[in-house]
């Protein structure tokens, strides 16, 4: 029952709180990172909406969709109010090379409906389309024990589509864009103490003929989640992310940007092979809207024999 809660408290922690939205942190406990010649399914969809008032250029709306990956949708230019709602669809396929390492690729799909009004009257527009396609790897760094345990991941964007604001052709780039990170966490039964950081760098793409760099960002995510009992895990956290301002033809396209968010949610334990995982994201400064979010987690193929995790820090 012990192992069974810890386990669960971070399915919790690094499951469902949209700073790790469950998939991508690089966990060494079990049922974490897929097991050895193991794969694992996954399937998230978030919702978002948000509304601006009196501006002259819209600032992109950002879903976020995984532990340090966000879908941005460029808004319209010259409006007096914008609201939006976006759902984005993300698929995923999780292996395990080994012990300490998993290999993964995530793709996103997205719909974005759009609603103006300005000093011209209202408008509206709905926009279907593929978003990108992620590949990363996780790597256990250090074991839990005297220690924190420490853990990294590396992504890189084999294909995004990139859409500019006021424009109606998107354009993919390949290779463009990268993300390094790592997450150190405690137990302490039955609770859950974690941290994660993580950098995104984005490459020059020309599109339409124009030069584009998506701004870099810096993210930093405390969480706590509590087991419950052995199926249900609740979780809490905050995500203060630093964003650079997107470059156009050598332009700053706005300010440097700061944000910091409360993320909420709700693990279930489904049965041995699945878990279901519910999250929320609510902005607490740096202006923006809400996000909601599910994602379920199946285990493919024989499932592998328990162990313990590392050392439990007891009060």
């Amino acid at each position: 029952m012990l192992t069974r809660l810890i386990k669960f408290a971070l399915l919790g922690t690094f499951g469902f709180t949209p700073v790790a939205a469950f998939a991508d942190l690089p966990l060494t406990v079990e049922g974490m990172l897929s097991a050895p010649n193991r794969w694992r399914v996954e399937l998230g969809i978030n919702y978002a909406n948000t509304e601006q008032r009196g501006v002259s250029t819209g600032q992109p709306i950002s879903v976020q969709v995984s532990v340090a990956q966000f879908v941005t949708i460029p808004t319209q230019v010259g409006t007096a109010q914008i609201n939006s709602d976006t759902v984005v669809l993300s698929p995923g396929l999780r292996y395990g090379l080994s012990e300490d390492t998993e290999l993964y690729g995530r793709s996103s799909w997205l719909s974005d409906s759009t609603r103006v009004q300005g000093v011209n009257g209202g408008d509206s527009q709905t926009n279907n389309r593929f978003d990108s396609l992620w590949l990363g790897v996780n790597h256990k760094l250090i074991e839990e024990g005297k220690s924190p345990a420490l853990l990294g991941f590396v992504e890189i964007a084999a294909v995004e589509r990139s859409l500019l604001s006021g424009a109606t052709d998107s354009q993919d780039s390949y290779g463009h864009s990268g993300l390094i990170g790592a997450t150190t966490f405690r137990v302490i039964d039955p609770i859950v103490l974690s941290f994660t950081g993580a950098y995104r760098i984005n490459a020059p793409r020309d599109i339409n003929n124009q030069s584009y760099i998506p701004g870099n960002f810096l993210l930093l995510s405390p969480s706590m989640s509590f087991a419950v009992n052995s199926d249900i895990t609740l979780s809490a956290g905050l995500l203060w992310r630093n964003t650079r301002p997107d470059i156009r033809n050598g332009q700053d396209q706005s300010l440097l940007r700061t944000s910091t968010d409360l993320n909420l949610g709700m693990a279930w334990l489904w049965d041995e092979r699945s878990v279901l995982s519910i999250n929320s994201k609510s902005n607490l400064s740096g202006g923006g809207g809400s996000d909601i979010g599910m994602t379920w987690t199946y285990k493919l193929g024989e499932l592998p024999q328990r162990k313990r995790p590392g050392k439990t820090v007891t009060p």
